[in-house]
């Protein structure tokens, strides 16, 4: 089930990058095929960081009081966003594209869209043939530049049906069931205008995001057993 949601222009957004520095977020995300930019609570925001560093090294552990060495890599934006009219969405360990090809085809027939309906059913033919070329699965040499396609698709199927983004319950980032997460969580509840009952949002197009400020991340290593 999908529905439309509002966003109070007062809530304050964080995003954990492992880039470099930067401005403004980079148009060549979207055009790369990504639907969106991902924003949260700060708590989100740093189990998303803890993710992506324990993708590179297994013995190291953030700190959640913040007095240990600065890992200049990881950092957290804080952002403002300008979306206006998001799409309530289900996120089930990612965005699969059964899941938005449902979620579309859905909003299309609520709104009575057959022009929509048309194109998003010959796309969903197309995407379930995919699996019979080699070269469209994963690995093979058109894989990226497919689903890269895709992607872009979905976005403009959610523009085109009046939605400038996403909105779902994070069960993934600072869940609740997750200790080290509601840890996090506690740590930020003096940080007021949050989204509330661990929502994020996707925005599609750097021009809907303003960077407040950029806070470096703190880490420490594990000790050893």
């Amino acid at each position: 089930m999908t529905t439309a949601a509002t966003t109070p222009a007062s809530l304050r957004f964080f995003h954990g990058t492992a880039a470099a520095a930067f401005a403004a977020f980079d148009p060549a995300y979207i055009a790369a095929g990504n639907v969106g930019f991902h924003f949260g609570t700060r708590a989100a925001a740093l189990d998303r960081i803890r993710f992506l560093r324990e993708q590179k090294t297994s013995n190291a552990q953030f700190s959640l009081l913040g007095k240990s060495e600065n890992c200049a890599r990881y950092r957290i934006l804080e952002c403002a966003l300008d979306i206006r009219n998001p799409l309530r969405v289900e996120y089930i360990f990612g965005f699969s594209y059964g899941h938005l090809f449902e979620t579309v085809e859905d909003e299309a027939r609520r709104q009575h869209r057959a022009d929509l309906l048309r194109e998003i059913n010959a796309l969903s033919d197309e995407w379930m043939a995919s699996d019979d070329d080699p070269s469209l699965r994963r690995g093979g040499s058109g894989h990226d530049a497919y689903n890269a396609r895709l992607n872009r698709t979905f976005v403009r199927l959610f523009q085109a049906l009046g939605y400038d983004g996403l909105v779902y319950a994070n069960e993934i980032e600072a869940a609740a069931d997750n200790p080290s997460s509601v840890a996090l969580a506690k740590e930020d509840q003096s940080i007021s205008n949050q989204p509330i009952n661990n929502d994020s949002y996707v925005a599609f197009a750097p021009e809907q995001i303003t960077i407040l400020s950029s806070e470096a991340v703190k880490c420490a290593a594990r000790r050893a057993a």
